[in-house]
């Protein structure tokens, strides 16, 4: 990019008479290198945080939880247990 910089600027400061005044040459050797850079900017095809963030909780959420109605209940302390994960459960609906 140096070395582009500086044929590039041997190009326009030539000692031949133009039509062009400093003003012009000196924004277009200026606006040159930005425009090189955002061409050759790799940065958009990547995948941004929000995209990989959505695509985790895509993965989680399309994950298909086997529903098992039936609640083997043996002992109270069974009983217990599942009546506090059910309200934990309801809590964390609302």
């Amino acid at each position: 990019m140096k070395y582009f910089l500086i044929i590039f600027s041997l190009i326009l400061y030539n000692s031949e008479a133009s039509s062009w005044n400093i003003f012009e040459k000196t924004a277009i050797l200026l606006a040159v290198p930005i425009v090189i850079d955002q061409y050759f900017d790799n940065s958009l095809n990547e995948e941004s945080d929000l995209d990989k963030k959505f695509n985790v909780l895509s993965k989680h959420y399309d994950k298909n939880y086997e529903k098992n109605y039936y609640v083997n209940i043996k002992k109270r302390s069974d009983l217990l247990l599942y009546l506090e994960a059910t309200e934990v459960l309801n809590n964390y609906g609302n």
